[in-house]
C-alpha cells in the first residue's frame, strides 16, 4: 500500500494544484469527482490524470496478480510516453480537415545576430537498446559552430531519450564553455514539461538537470519546433546508430550533412 501512496503522490499529485483540489473532492462521489475534475482542469491535466490513475491501477493488478513491480519513477516514465503517444495521435486525427490560417514553419530559422541554435535531436533503437544524439549548434549567419553525433546504451522510451538528448547536449555546451541563446527539440512532450512547474514529469531528474544546464548555457528561450526545422539534428541522432558508424571520422560525419545544412536555411 506505500509503494502506491508513494507512486500517486509523485505521478498525480502535483496536477491537482498541490492537493487543495483533492480536499475539495472528498464530498463527491466517483462519477462527480471525475466530472468535477473534468471541468476544473484543463484538457491537458485531465489527460494527464487520466493515464496517470490508468497506469495505478494497471500496476496495482500487476503486484496484486503477479510477482514484483515496477519502481514509481518507471511507471511515471511510462505514463508519460503513454501520453505523448495519446497526444501525438489525438493530434494527428484532429490535424485532419482545412489547413490553419497560420503559417506553419517549416525550415531552421536563424537566432538573432550575435546569438548561437542549439537543436537537439534522439533517435531510438529498441532492438539494440541504444539511443542516437544528434546536436548541430549554428549562429545567426547559419554557419555550423559545432556538431555532434554519438549512440549511448538505453532501455527507456522516445520520451526519456529525448529528454536524455537535451541534457547530453546542454551538459557539452557547459563543458565547451559554450553559449547558446536559443534550444529546439522536435518533441512537444519534453519540451513542455521543461518549460512548464506541472505535469507527469515534474519532478524527473532529467528536467531538473536541464533546468540547471539552461543557467549555465545562457539559455533564454526553449521551442518545440517540427521535424522538418530539425533536419540536420535528426539525421546526425539517425547516423549514430548505423552499423559502421564507429568507423566515421569528423570529416565523414561533415560530409554527410553537408547538404542538409544550406538546405535547411529559412530562406
Amino acid at each position: 500500500m506505500h509503494f502506491f501512496i508513494a507512486l500517486f503522490q509523485q505521478v498525480v499529485g502535483r496536477i491537482l494544484l498541490g492537493g487543495e483540489l483533492i480536499s475539495s473532492l472528498k464530498i463527491y462521489y466517483h462519477e462527480d469527482m471525475l466530472l468535477r475534475l473534468f471541468t476544473d482542469l484543463s484538457r491537458e491535466d485531465f489527460e494527464a490524470l487520466v493515464v496517470a490513475l490508468w497506469s495505478l491501477w494497471n500496476e496495482r493488478n500487476v503486484a496484486w496478480h503477479r510477482s514484483g513491480s515496477k519502481h514509481p519513477a518507471r511507471v511515471r516514465d511510462d505514463a508519460g510516453f503513454f501520453l505523448y503517444e495519446f497526444q501525438k495521435a489525438r493530434s494527428r486525427i484532429e490535424g485532419v480537415g482545412p489547413p490553419p490560417a497560420r503559417v506553419v514553419r517549416v525550415k531552421w530559422e536563424r537566432p538573432s545576430e550575435g546569438c548561437f541554435k542549439l537543436n537537439v535531436d534522439a533517435a531510438v533503437d529498441g532492438t539494440l537498446g541504444r539511443v542516437g544524439v544528434g546536436r548541430i549548434i549554428r549562429d545567426w549567419n547559419g554557419c555550423t559552430i559545432a556538431f555532434f553525433a554519438k549512440s549511448f546504451a538505453f532501455s527507456h522510451g522516445p520520451y526519456t531519450a529525448e529528454l536524455f538528448a537535451l541534457r547530453e547536449a546542454l551538459s557539452w555546451c557547459r563543458d565547451q564553455s559554450l553559449s547558446v541563446k536559443f534550444v529546439e527539440s522536435d518533441c512537444l512532450n519534453a519540451i513542455k514539461a521543461i518549460n512548464s512547474q506541472t505535469g507527469l514529469s515534474n519532478d524527473d531528474i532529467l528536467i531538473g538537470d536541464i533546468q540547471y544546464l539552461f543557467a549555465d548555457c545562457g539559455v533564454g528561450s526553449c521551442c518545440y519546433v517540427a521535424r522538418e526545422s530539425n533536419k540536420v539534428a535528426h539525421t546526425l541522432a539517425k547516423l549514430s546508430l548505423r552499423d559502421d558508424f564507429a568507423s566515421f571520422s569528423s570529416v565523414v560525419i561533415q560530409r554527410c550533412i553537408t547538404q542538409i545544412v544550406p538546405d535547411d536555411l529559412n530562406e
